[in-house]
């Protein structure tokens, strides 16, 4: 932010960054998908878990960017290119994990416990099941589950 207000990047800057946020989404939810099915699995294995298993999913989300027309010269266009995401009824909105650790934040509310705490438990076994490597950071979104996140 400038003292113009919000600044565009260049095209290339800015259709770099948009595709870099799309592609740790996709990896977020594959690794997200992974713990799950991995969850299932047990269950399926040894019986119902202790505490209840949260029905969760992300929030979609798809590159729009637009082509350069023929009609404009090259050095006139400026191109557009963004991440759309479903929009969050904002009344509704919970974060359930802290942003620098895997640990439930600290004014979780009761009616949302099970689902931070299963949230934390998937951080773990992400971490596990990676070798260390990343797991899902900053699970957060609305009562019906629908979460943004950032990558590890």
């Amino acid at each position: 932010m400038t003292r113009q207000g919000v600044q565009r990047m260049t095209d290339d800057v800015e259709c770099t960054a948009v595709l870099q946020e799309a592609n740790t989404l996709v990896w977020a939810n594959a690794i997200h998908d992974m713990s799950i099915a991995l969850v299932h699995a047990k269950v399926s294995s040894y019986g119902p878990p202790p505490g209840p298993i949260p029905d969760l999913c992300f929030v979609e989300a798809a590159v729009a960017l637009t082509s350069h027309p023929e009609s404009v010269k090259l050095k006139d266009w400026q191109g557009f290119c963004v991440l759309v995401e479903r929009l969050l009824d904002s009344d509704d909105f919970v974060k359930y994990v802290s942003n620098g650790a895997p640990k439930p934040v600290e004014d979780v509310s009761e009616d949302h416990l099970a689902i931070t705490t299963f949230l934390c438990f998937l951080q773990h076994l992400q971490y596990s099941q990676t070798l260390g490597k990343c797991f899902v950071l900053d699970y957060q979104g609305t009562s019906n589950i629908s979460f943004s996140v950032m990558g590890y």
